[in-house]
């Protein structure tokens, strides 16, 4: 008697959307030095998107100029962000990064990026 053989077929659902890497220039640093964090982004989508950026920091960390940065992603494109932080207590800190980008048929809820190997910051 033959066996008939199934194949399991997996389907890959791609998820359109926002590419993201965070880190920052260096993660040791006396009260009151700044840091530079870094977001690499890119657009894997076929239309244009908006991507707002909003510094997402905890209590210790202050943003040296507070608000949103904004660009524009054309398909295919990448574009670099850097804003400077301060640390102002001592202590060791996640930073991460809040990111909403809309384009012609969709928008996404805030995002959170941290630093692409959960590295800390430390303030002495």
């Amino acid at each position: 008697m033959k066996r008939l053989q199934i194949v399991p077929v997996l389907l890959v659902f791609l998820v359109v959307g926002i590419q993201c890497v965070q880190q920052l220039d260096r993660y040791e640093v006396g009260v009151g030095e700044e840091v530079n964090v870094m977001l690499k982004l890119s657009n894997p989508y076929e239309g244009s998107m908006e991507v707002t950026i909003t510094p997402d920091l905890p209590d210790g960390v202050v943003a040296v100029n507070s608000g949103d940065r904004s660009v524009k992603l054309d398909p295919g494109a990448a574009e670099d962000v850097t804003y400077p932080i301060w640390g102002v207590e001592k202590g060791e800190y996640a930073i991460f990064s809040k990111i909403v980008y809309f384009n012609t048929s969709a928008s996404c809820s805030p995002i959170r990026y941290g630093d692409r190997y959960n590295r800390r910051l430390i303030v002495s």
